[in-house]
């Protein structure tokens, strides 16, 4: 395991405290047009060492946070301010790694305190700590997603809890299933395909649990059955892969007890006419 691993690896406990950190370390900006040297504390804030003058944040259309610097006093230069904390307080530790996102632990985006970011370096990074963090706040078991069809494309950008619920590693938020006709809970996701490119597929909720929670019952053929009869119930306890014979056979008894349920059989006693026997 690298130094890099065994670091990324550290940032998950949630009892670091702020002074394991340096108080205050010069800025590294990831924009080479920023020529000005300033220092940053690891609360945040940016500084110019010689006037020792505050600067301000701004709100980048209201998505990032984001330092504001003049460069040679022509031109400003907006840089996500999450990605110089990492820059500038990891600097040496990442090696030729190339920064792929910041993640907030405390899910606050204007909190800029160094303990609170979480630096992603590579996909595997991001699954690994967010299947920890879902896990951890759902108390539900969290896995990295597979699809149904592994020979036409994988689903490797996003999670999925045994409970029955999608997590989405770029947009970091819940899927929410496509309102339309359907009984089943359909989700618009976005796949890698086997030959490198990617495309957007619906597809129903109950296949992504079952192909990452129920893999060992699939097969080539098989169909998913909800054991309750509810088919908007995508806990993987309550899936099972079945031959298409068998879903077949299990529907019509299902609906064969329904039925009868409704419509229960009437029992008649003929009591013959004594009077017209005679």
């Amino acid at each position: 395991m690298s130094a890099i691993k065994k670091e990324i690896e550290h940032l998950f406990n949630p009892d670091r405290k702020l002074s394991d950190f340096p108080g205050k370390v010069i800025a590294k900006v990831p924009d080479d047009r920023v020529t000005k040297e300033y220092h940053l504390t690891s609360k945040g804030v940016l500084i110019d060492p010689v006037t020792e003058r505050e600067y301000s944040l701004f709100d980048d259309e209201g998505k990032y946070y984001c330092f504001y610097f003049k460069n040679d006093r022509s031109r400003s230069v907006y840089v996500r301010a999450d990605e110089i904390m990492v820059y500038s307080f990891y600097h040496g530790m990442c090696g030729e790694q190339q920064l792929m996102d910041v993640v907030h632990h405390d899910r606050f985006s204007r909190n800029l305190s160094i303990e609170t970011l979480v630096p992603i370096f590579s996909l595997e990074q991001l699954q690994s700590y967010f299947v920890w963090r879902l896990s951890e706040m759902n108390e539900s078991r969290f896995l990295v997603a597979k699809s149904h069809k592994p020979d036409n494309y994988s689903m490797s950008s996003y999670l999925v809890s045994e409970d029955g619920v999608v997590f989405g590693l770029e947009s970091k938020i819940f899927l929410s299933p496509k309102k339309g006709k359907s009984i089943y809970a359909c989700l618009s996701v976005v796949v890698d395909l086997i030959d490198g490119g990617k495309a957007t597929i619906n597809t129903k909720e109950h296949l992504i649990v079952a192909a990452t929670f129920r893999e060992e019952g699939m097969g080539p053929g098989k169909e998913v059955h909800h054991i309750d009869g509810n088919p908007r119930n995508n806990a993987a306890r309550n899936l099972v892969w079945l031959t298409k014979e068998e879903h077949m056979q299990v529907h019509h008894g299902i609906c064969h007890q329904r039925h009868n349920a409704r419509r229960p059989v009437m029992m008649y006693h003929f009591q013959p006419d004594v009077e017209l026997l005679k």
